[in-house]
């Protein structure tokens, strides 16, 4: 990349900055978003336009590698505020029934002596997982199973951690006033989630396009609604990693709109309580 004085635009120094460090491809046309996401990052860095954050940023980059570590704070407050964030509880409720009636019974039944893995790898502040554990919960799944939550936002990460969600956060999908009662403590505010839901979710840090074998296989992965931002060889990439986490018969869930991109080799696709899902093939 180069700096933003020289032979580029602040706007395009900074879509081929988000690209390179999360693979989000911004539109020629999304200057005005990205200015208005980034206003409060301008505010608090101290600088009065995206040369001035620019800059910044590449002072960053450089005393990184120059001190041979990784402080890079603004760096991940730019990726924060860029990075699309929308989630919710049990969002898609047809998706969550067919979960429980259909496809985690199968997996059960496939793996009767072991523990299941699942990876909600685009969770955000923490929505789509909590779901899952209290769906696995409510379902009596013994032993509980696994669950990783990986984001390339470091700081979307700390909200899902923390797992304190505003009133408003929580009527967007936790309708059954039983379950807000049982997983979630009230706080001022809003409520967090209780001790026994927090221990069942490990939040890591992960940007999809790295190798993903230090998290090992999974029987099952959400990766919903974020491929969509990516250009075609990183989805195509991102897919094949995914596919390589899987075990034999693990099933893979995309957004609907994403769907078409997983039709590769080694995924099958399967309709679950019609709704479109991959399953990984033995031995490939």
């Amino acid at each position: 990349m180069s700096l933003p004085e020289f032979q580029t635009t602040s706007y395009q120094f900074l879509r081929e900055y988000v690209e390179s460090h999360t693979g989000i491809e911004l539109g020629p046309d999304k200057q005005y978003l990205v200015e208005s996401r980034l206003e409060s990052v301008l505010v608090e860095a101290g600088c009065k336009s995206l040369a001035d954050l620019c800059r910044a940023l590449h002072r960053e980059q450089m005393a990184s590698f120059k001190l041979g570590n990784n402080p890079r704070i603004l760096r991940g407050k730019v990726v924060h505020a860029l990075s699309t964030h929308e989630t919710s509880f049990f969002r898609d409720p047809d998706l969550f029934a067919g979960l429980r009636k259909e496809l985690l019974p199968g997996l059960i039944a496939a793996n009767p002596l072991g523990r299941l893995r699942v990876w909600s790898a685009a969770a955000s502040s923490g929505q789509e997982v909590y779901s899952l554990a209290i769906l696995f919960t409510e379902m009596g799944i013994q032993p509980p199973p696994e669950l990783i939550a990986t984001d390339v936002s470091a700081i979307i990460l700390e909200f899902g951690s923390a797992g304190f969600y505003t009133d408003y956060e929580l009527s967007r999908g936790m309708e059954d006033p039983l379950l807000r009662g049982q997983y979630f403590v009230p706080q001022k505010g809003g409520s967090k989630v209780s001790q026994k839901l927090r221990q069942l979710v490990d939040f890591r840090c992960f940007d999809l396009r790295e190798p993903g074998c230090g998290l090992g296989l999974f029987d099952l992965i959400f990766c919903r609604n974020v491929l969509i931002y990516f250009e075609e060889a990183t989805r195509h990439k991102v897919i094949e990693m995914l596919r390589g986490q899987l075990r034999d018969g693990g099933i893979l869930i995309l957004g609907s709109a994403e769907a078409i991109w997983a039709d590769m080799e080694g995924l099958e696709r399967i309709s679950v309580a019609g709704l479109t899902c991959y399953r990984r093939n033995c031995q490939t």
